[in-house]
């Protein structure tokens, strides 16, 4: 007797179940297309080759390089210069799935001045394989937690996330590449250190570190976890700031106090400092070669050339 209702519960369950799965379905794919229908640039990352940002002040050109050139971006205006992998990624990552938050209806518009788009603080455009693209950014919102946003071609304003406008508004430092070697740690098979009237030359051999001037030592008596130490503190030191005036002899680099020389296959970079930043002792001057940059970096990378060689020597030796 128990049989048909456990089977009349069983499709009962069943039922509900069924409608659960409709309904839930249905009302994720309503959740997408809104998504879809918000998203303000239907183009992928892959698909650009050029970024525009103008702000008031400054216009900044960046360009995916050709492939005969080699892959990844640089910028083009208003230095010529490698640009930040990661402020592109960002950038391109930003605009692709950015979904505005509120659509303004033009029964709502006002002049755009109440918005900030008729000068907008900053405007970026795309250029990619359908066409350009742009966007325009104003004020922020009353409540503080949004801008008002306009896409060429399009009559509404839009609000957007302040969280993009945050990592959309770059300047020209964040968007440069500030690594100062272009050598990765796995490549280096050389480096010469020195600092005032003293100079080391390592060699890796079959990964370790020998010691090949002043003085030849095998590598069982150096320390090789300091020299790898140093070697990657060089080859991942990136520049704080990029200085204009070239004149070495205002940086104290005509004649420089220390320097780093790297080389890997058919590569020879090198690093060569000068003077503390005036007012600023975690900052020195320093010159790059063969880009023949001047830039600033931390004086813990100077202090990273020790002054005497026992500090290359390992504490137990053989």
């Amino acid at each position: 007797m128990r049989k048909p209702n456990t089977l009349v519960w069983l499709a009962v369950v069943a039922l509900l179940g069924g409608i659960y799965f409709y309904e839930t379905y249905h009302e994720n794919q309503a959740r997408l297309l809104e998504q879809e229908r918000k998203t303000l640039f239907e183009i992928k990352p892959s698909q650009v080759h050029e970024i525009r940002l103008e702000k008031a002040t400054q216009a900044i050109v960046l360009k995916r390089r050709q492939r005969d050139e080699g892959d990844g971006w640089y910028i083009k205006k208003p230095v010529r210069a490698k640009a930040d992998p990661k402020a592109v990624k960002e950038i391109l990552g930003t605009l692709t799935s950015l979904r505005y938050i509120r659509l303004i209806s033009p029964g709502e518009l006002e002049e755009m001045a109440s918005f900030g788009l008729d000068r907008p603080q900053l405007a970026i455009s795309l250029s990619h394989e359908n066409g350009r693209s742009t966007i325009a950014i104003g004020n922020k919102t009353p409540t503080g937690q949004s801008y008002y946003a306009k896409k060429e071609g399009r009559h509404e304003v839009f609000t957007i996330s302040d969280y993009a406008v945050a990592l959309l508004d770059k300047g020209l430092f964040d968007l440069r590449n500030k690594r100062l070697f272009g050598i990765s740690f796995g490549q280096v098979k050389e480096i010469f250190l020195w600092k005032g009237s003293k100079g080391w030359r390592f060699v890796k051999k079959k990964g370790q570190w020998y010691l090949e001037e002043p003085e030849k030592l095998p590598g069982a008596v150096i320390d090789q976890e300091r020299i790898s130490n140093i070697v990657r503190s060089f080859v991942e030191a990136e520049a704080l700031s990029f200085e204009n005036d070239q004149d070495p002899a205002a940086f104290g680099l005509r004649e420089p106090k220390a320097g780093a020389i790297i080389k890997a296959q058919g590569q020879r970079e090198k690093l060569l400092f000068g003077d503390l930043v005036p007012g600023d002792e975690t900052r020195i001057y320093a010159k790059t070669a063969p880009k023949g940059l001047v830039v600033t970096v931390g004086t813990w990378l100077f202090r990273e050339i020790p002054l005497h060689e026992n500090l290359f020597l390992a504490t137990t030796r053989p």
